[in-house]
């Protein structure tokens, strides 16, 4: 299920339970949640927008805004897992998932997550290849 958007009392407003409409509209949405069967809000709060699950885990993003151009833009990504927690602070600029293994972050400079052991290795002033 995914929320619409909620008030400060914890009461949301139920969203379209089909992600991919939330996955390609996020305008739509003041904010996306990860929600149990009963309604309950699983992810941090401060998450305004998860991406669709890939093996478990999901693109988290911090902040949604509208860009000069009119277009919506998501910025502040990190990762979330099924349960809801964080995995990799949404801090950064671009998350891609490598080889359902890996995810490959950059902020200032590049790092790679490993999946199964929850494991940052930053690469300072290294060219990745894909």
């Amino acid at each position: 299920m995914i929320a619409k958007s909620w008030n400060n009392d914890g009461s949301f407003i139920t969203g379209d339970r089909d992600h991919s409409k939330s996955y390609h509209y996020p305008q739509e949405y003041d904010r996306v949640a990860l929600c149990d069967s009963h309604g309950n809000i699983l992810n941090d709060k401060s998450i305004v927008y998860i991406n669709k699950f890939e093996n478990g885990y999901a693109k988290a993003y911090k902040e949604i805004f509208v860009d000069e151009y009119g277009r919506v833009r998501l910025s502040q990504v990190g990762i979330i897992d099924m349960d809801g927690k964080i995995v990799l602070e949404p801090r950064y600029k671009l998350i891609d998932f490598h080889n359902q293994s890996y995810a490959i972050a950059k902020d200032n400079h590049y790092s790679i997550f490993r999946l199964s052991d929850k494991k940052l290795t930053c690469f300072k002033g290294k060219k990745i290849k894909g």
